[in-house]
């Protein structure tokens, strides 16, 4: 069994409110945008673990990772912490989300 990073759930809750207050702040978001503001949060709560951030979302995962592979974490997001704002998924040697 892998051992997983702690997570401090405390602090992705409030980046993800900080994110969606600032969306909202300035103006009316797009769906898609915070979609992917709410799929990022459950993705870090759950560690990347597809599986169970597909779960809470009342998704699929194969959707999940249809959504994930269409996004660039790399880019900053405007009111994102530098924590997660910068970061990457996984990808095998096709380019693919794991």
């Amino acid at each position: 069994m892998k051992h997983r990073k702690q997570i401090d759930r405390q602090a992705v809750r409030r980046e993800c409110l900080a994110r969606l207050r600032y969306m909202i702040d300035t103006g009316v978001p797009r769906l898609e945008e915070v979609e992917r503001v709410i799929i990022e949060f459950a993705m870090d709560l759950h560690g990347d673990y597809r599986g169970k951030a597909a779960e809470e979302l009342g998704m699929g995962v194969r959707t999940l990772h249809n959504k994930l592979k269409n996004y660039t974490r790399s880019e900053v997001q405007p009111g994102a912490s530098e924590l997660n704002s910068h970061r990457e998924f996984s990808k095998d040697p096709a380019g693919r989300v794991l």
